[in-house]
This record gives C-alpha cells, sequence and structure tokens, in this order.
C-alpha cells in the first residue's frame, strides 16, 4: 500500500493536468466557436452575393465560358450595352447570361448584382428604366 503522502502528491499531479487539460479544452471551444462564426458568415456572404461555395469570391465577378474570359460584371454590361444598345437590367441580365455569365443563377440576385457593378459608374446613364453605355473618351 503507498503511502498518504505519495498518493496526495499523485493526486496533486492528476488535478493539476485536469486543469490543464480544461484550460485547453476551453480554447478549442473558443476556436471552435470562431470557426462557426466565420462559417456562418460565410455562408451568409455566399447567399447575399449570389456566390457558388466551388468559386472564389474573386472569381466569381468574371464571366464564364465567354470570349472575353477576364471581364468585370461591369465591363462586360458595358460592352453589351454598346453591342446591342440600350437595355434594362432584366434584358441585359439576359445578355449577359447568353453571352456566358454565370452569375448566382437567381435573377433577383442577379439583377442586383449587375445593378451594384453599374449604377455609379460614368460609363452608364439611366434613362426611362434603360441603361445606356457612354462613348468612352
Amino acid at each position: 500500500m503507498t503511502s498518504p503522502k505519495l498518493r496526495s502528491l499523485d493526486l496533486a499531479d492528476v488535478k493539476k493536468e485536469i486543469e490543464t487539460l480544461d484550460s485547453q479544452i476551453a480554447q478549442l471551444e473558443k476556436l471552435r466557436q470562431r470557426r462557426n462564426d466565420l462559417a456562418t458568415l460565410w455562408g451568409l456572404a455566399q447567399r447575399v452575393m449570389g456566390f457558388e461555395d466551388s468559386q472564389s469570391v474573386a472569381a466569381q465577378d468574371e464571366p464564364k465560358n465567354s470570349t472575353h474570359p477576364r471581364e468585370t460584371v461591369a465591363a462586360m454590361a458595358y460592352r453589351l450595352l454598346a453591342e446591342k444598345g440600350d437595355m434594362s437590367i432584366g434584358e441585359l441580365l439576359v445578355a449577359m447570361r447568353e453571352a456566358g455569365w454565370k452569375g448566382s443563377g437567381q435573377d433577383p440576385v442577379d439583377k442586383r448584382r449587375i445593378y451594384s457593378a453599374i449604377h455609379l459608374k460614368s460609363e452608364f446613364k439611366l434613362e426611362d428604366g434603360k441603361w445606356e453605355a457612354l462613348l468612352q473618351k
């Protein structure tokens, strides 16, 4: 049988290790919560901005399967408006998809993305519900 002093020393070491592990577990829980918060934020951003999970945020602005693969949403909208004439956002969305832009596949989301890409740019003018590409100098 072991002496009471040896048992208390062993128990003190065990208690100390338990406290150390509890501290590490608490830190792990904080990391796990942070990871979950970031994953939630990522998912919300994906839905709000119409991004697909398999694509990077930067790559999403580029039209897919286009003859102009590096065009931004605004550049593609400008090119199509200059080529085809004035269009509403809905008509522009159809033209952009026909030209190879995928977007999110959800019309309301994609219309907002196009609008956001062009509404503050001086190369575009909105008149009577139709967008026009202004000649660049």
